[in-house]
Formats: C-alpha cells, sequence, structure tokens
C-alpha cells in the first residue's frame, strides 16, 4: 500500500546534488507529488522538500541511499499524516539549522 510521505533533505547547495537525489526516486519509479528547494542564510546549504507516494519498507530504503550522497548533510521523513519527523542524521543535532525538528 503506498502512503505519502514528506522528506526533507539538509545539503551543501549545489545543483548536482538535486539531480542526483530526483535520479534515485526516478529509478525506483516513485512519484514526486511536490518539490521545493529554498538556499538557507549561509548560501552554502539548502533545504529541500520533497513531498512522494511510496510504501514504507521501500521508504526506508530510498532514505538510506539518499544520505550516502555526497553532499547530504542530514535527512527527515514522515508521514504526510504524522506530526514528527523520523531523523536520519549524518552529523551532531547540535549543528543543526533552527526550525528542524528535533526528536
Amino acid at each position: 500500500m503506498k502512503n505519502k510521505f514528506k522528506i526533507v533533505i539538509l545539503a551543501s547547495n549545489f545543483a548536482r546534488i538535486i539531480i542526483r537525489i530526483l535520479i534515485i526516486l526516478n529509478r525506483r519509479n516513485i512519484n514526486i507529488l511536490y518539490l521545493n528547494v529554498v538556499p538557507l542564510e549561509d548560501s552554502q546549504t539548502m533545504r529541500c522538500t520533497l513531498e512522494v507516494e511510496n510504501s514504507e519498507e521501500s521508504m526506508h530504503k530510498v532514505i538510506k541511499q539518499i544520505e550516502k550522497q555526497i553532499g547530504v548533510i542530514s535527512t527527515l521523513y514522515q508521514e504526510s499524516d504524522k506530526e514528527k519527523f523520523i531523523p536520519v542524521i549524518k552529523q551532531e543535532k547540535s549543528s543543526m539549522p533552527s526550525g528542524y525538528i528535533q526528536n
């Protein structure tokens, strides 16, 4: 059964990172319902927000694959009807930008 998931990716501000993420989703035939990319205050990092339709099991595999990409700092995802993000973080929580939900 496919559910809607919201993915928030914090990464270096390079277009090639977004292209690699979109290729990962395209290879797995995942529909992108929403895509938003915003540079953060320091202009060296960006926040990419995606809404996709996928199964829970497959979504976890995709998130792991996105995390392995060079330039990706952290990734959070949640099912669209839930309130808290499920963090998949490479760096320390103290260095995350303000505005991110931490468990």
